[in-house]
């Protein structure tokens, strides 16, 4: 029987290994190449027996030495493959990253390093669709000029993001661990479509989001310094929207957010948890980690209100860590004769 993996490391890369993953990878999964531990010829191997055969994998080429930096003969190899369509670095303290300026048919593209990352060699990267950074980042002009990105995750160092207004493509875009000074760029993406801000530092306000004409699908997750959600009322196109912030106390009127239908919420300091009667199409409401001064009796209408007549499933297993509200919840709800809704334990 056929095994399919996620991932395949060589160390060292042999023949029958280079068949095993052309054979046993499934769809899209990474062969991962150890600089220092295999030699620079197993990875020009790698490229004719493994990559020209399966262009969908992914080459994860990093270093068995800590925060190592790449050399010149090591980029220059790497910027020769022919058939790399999917490149991922990581743990590096540093590389001469312009000479991979030569990956012209390059996809997809991650970088993590522990250093400043010139990213003036993507300008010439006109294939790329799908970036990720996590560094000390320059020059983010320069994926304004990948005119296919369509996905874009950033983390570290970024500074100023007005830049990203020439990514006039993008689909999906994140951030983590980063700071966020101004989002005022937004308004030029005319087509994104999902934004996730995880465990940033939001140090501006978010209301320029309501520009975005096809934002649908929104996750803010861990990020310091957001208090204030008032904006997400006004994102009427609004599918999915997920919101784990500790300190956020009131949640705004939703009611103008008719396409809402899949809603997640992490709320330790939350006080109005009516407010989600007044979404008509909400199919699915998951609630964690819920501020436990509010009684059970506040989460009863999911089960009883006719406003919520389009609701399919209720999760309320991670409410909080002790079991009596939950259990109160759920006696209302099989009282109503609604305990279809609620999401039952694996």
């Amino acid at each position: 029987m056929t095994t399919w993996a996620h991932s395949m490391n060589g160390v060292p890369w042999t023949a029958k290994k280079m068949r095993q993953a052309v054979s046993t990878l499934r769809e899209g999964a990474s062969v991962t190449f150890a600089f220092g531990a295999d030699s620079l010829e197993r990875l020009l191997e790698l490229d004719e027996k493994v990559l020209a055969l399966r262009p969908d994998l992914q080459l994860h080429a990093w270093s068995v030495a800590a925060a190592r930096r790449l050399s010149h003969e090591e980029a220059t190899a790497l910027a020769s493959l022919a058939h790399v369509r999917h490149l991922r670095l990581s743990g590096l303290k540093g590389a001469p990253f312009d000479v991979l300026a030569g990956l012209k048919r390059l996809e997809s593209l991650s970088i993590a390093a522990t250093c400043r990352v010139d990213l003036s060699f993507v300008a010439q990267m006109s294939s790329l669709r799908h970036v990720e950074l996590s560094a000390m980042l320059e020059h983010l002009e320069a994926l304004a000029r990948c005119k296919r990105l369509k996905t874009l995750a950033l983390s570290g160092a970024i500074g100023d993001l007005a830049p990203l207004a020439g990514c006039t493509r993008l689909e999906s875009l994140r951030f983590g661990a980063s700071t966020i000074r101004s989002v005022a760029f937004v308004a030029e993406l005319r087509r994104l479509s999902r934004l996730d801000v995880d465990a940033a530092t939001v140090a501006c306000a978010l209301a320029p989001l309501v520009e975005v004409p096809r934002l649908a699908q929104l996750s803010l997750t861990n990020n310091r310094d957001l208090l204030d959600v008032a904006f997400v009322g006004g994102l009427v196109r609004l599918e999915r929207l997920r919101i784990d912030q500790p300190r956020v106390v009131r949640l705004p009127d939703l009611s103008k957010l008719r396409r809402l239908s899949d809603v997640q919420l992490c709320l330790k300091a939350w006080t109005n948890p009516e407010v989600l009667e007044t979404l008509p199409r909400v199919r699915s409401i998951a609630l964690s980690e819920i501020n436990p001064k509010l009684k059970a009796e506040r989460f009863y209408f999911l089960a009883t209100s006719p406003e919520l007549r389009a609701l399919e499933h209720v999760d309320v297993r991670f409410i909080d860590f002790g079991k009596r509200r939950r259990a109160a919840i759920e006696a209302h709800f099989e009282a109503a004769g609604k305990k279809a809704l609620l999401v039952s334990e694996p």
